[in-house]
């Protein structure tokens, strides 16, 4: 299939690999920082285009992964259905539900495949995750997603931009849509933007908190369940999952891994991305949506009503 990426920033870079290690047809990237974009597609075989008009006129790519600023998805993504290109767009959908929105009316007016780029999905300790809880019952879920201020210029606050995984992932994961939702948000090191969130969440039957900053000096990215039976912990990173099974005789948690009282679930390695434009080719050659813009938009909701409460102190509703 002809793929092309449109923007070759921190992302789209990784797009563009990914596309080409997978066997794609990767015709061309577009950016407007044309020396980017050349160098990238030097790397790896294929035409840079300052332009994305001229990328689609002179390549007509059948999919396009469309890794620019959250602020452009509406206007381009709308053209990209328009022209009937199967479209991943990166999350968040968009910045607004509005925008969201308009792209829902295209993609249903044109019939064009339209999927949301929430990696983590396509993670293999989160699919393993998700057999897992199947037929259990979850307690709460936590998650920790922090880090240093990225390089790449951020326009949008940090749950927006990175909360908005687990915004995703809880939902995903249990099988329940949040219900109400608060948090509490700071500007440390930046007056542009929150550069701190804590948001906490409840769906029908679980609870569940997200941390997320730019401020920590080291990278991590991790989830936690409680069950009724047991505790798992998840490392997105390193794909790695870890059981701590409840002692029946003092009814606690055991939590000395060193002892070999933790069991470590086999999970196989494999780049997310990768599985992820996998799913979306074979979604554009008509196989199923593994992320929808319905899930994409309930997702951005979440986490616009999560700013909206950080700003009132109130807890929001859905």
């Amino acid at each position: 299939m002809r793929t092309a990426v449109i923007g070759s920033g921190n992302m789209g870079r990784h797009h563009v690999k990914s596309y080409s290690e997978i066997g794609s047809e990767l015709v061309g990237i577009a950016d407007i920082d044309i020396k980017r974009a050349k160098g990238l597609a030097s790397e790896w075989g294929t035409r840079a285009y300052k332009d994305y008009h001229d990328l689609l006129k002179k390549e007509k790519p059948e999919a396009v992964s469309l890794a620019v600023p959250t602020a452009l998805h509406a206007k381009i993504g709308t053209e990209l259905l328009e022209k009937g290109i199967g479209l991943l767009i990166e999350k968040p959908v968009a910045n607004t539900l509005e925008e969201a929105h308009s792209l829902a009316q295209a993609a249903e007016k044109t019939g064009t495949p339209l999927m949301v780029g929430h990696i983590e999905r396509f993670n293999p300790a989160v699919q393993k995750m998700k057999g897992l809880l199947e037929g259990k019952k979850v307690i709460a879920m936590s998650a920790m997603r922090v880090g240093p201020h990225p390089p790449k210029v951020i326009k949008t606050g940090v749950i927006k931009d990175m909360g908005i995984h687990e915004l995703d992932i809880i939902p995903y994961l249990c099988g329940e849509p949040i219900r109400t939702v608060y948090a509490k948000t700071r500007r440390v090191f930046t007056e542009e933007h929150d550069d701190s969130g804590h948001v906490f969440i409840t769906t029908e039957n679980i609870s569940g908190t997200v941390l997320t900053n730019w401020i920590t000096p080291r990278k991590i990215r991790n989830l936690y369940v409680t069950l009724e039976d047991r505790f798992l912990y998840l490392n997105y990173i390193t794909q790695n999952i870890y059981a701590y099974k409840k002692e029946v005789e003092n009814d606690v948690f055991t939590l000395d891994t060193e002892a070999g009282l933790a069991e470590k679930i086999v999970v196989k390695r494999e780049e997310p991305l990768k599985r992820e434009l996998c799913a979306f080719l074979d979604y554009c050659s008509g196989g199923e949506n593994p992320c929808t813009l319905a899930e994409g938009t309930a997702a951005l909701k979440v986490a616009l009503l999560a700013e909206q409460s950080a700003s009132m102190n109130e807890v929001m509703r859905l």
